[in-house]
């Protein structure tokens, strides 16, 4: 009975990396409309008001949520770092 506990779990888990994959694409292409919309109107890559606000938001989320605080931030730093680094590759790509 165990091992069918811990095979469920695992079968959730995959459908779950499955959606949180979707949506970091569907955010990608969100990512993408942004960075080229600062590349028409020169403006910059890094708008730290705007990750600061995008971090108090994910805080006050995960508190709903009951989650570890750190965890989400730590989770959501990664993905604007990568989104910078996109949102250069798109002006690169468009400017170049």
């Amino acid at each position: 009975m165990d091992r069918d506990i811990l095979k469920h779990a695992r079968t959730r888990i995959d459908e779950i990396d499955r959606n949180i994959v979707q949506l970091l694409k569907d955010r990608e292409a969100e990512v993408r409309e942004i960075a080229e919309y600062k590349a028409i109107y020169n403006l910059p890559i890094e708008q730290p008001e705007r990750e600061k606000e995008l971090l108090e938001k994910v805080r006050d989320i995960s508190k709903l949520g009951e989650m570890d605080e750190q965890y989400i931030q730590d989770i959501f730093k990664c993905i604007i770092t990568r989104s910078r680094a996109f949102q250069g590759e798109v002006i690169n790509k468009k400017l170049g």
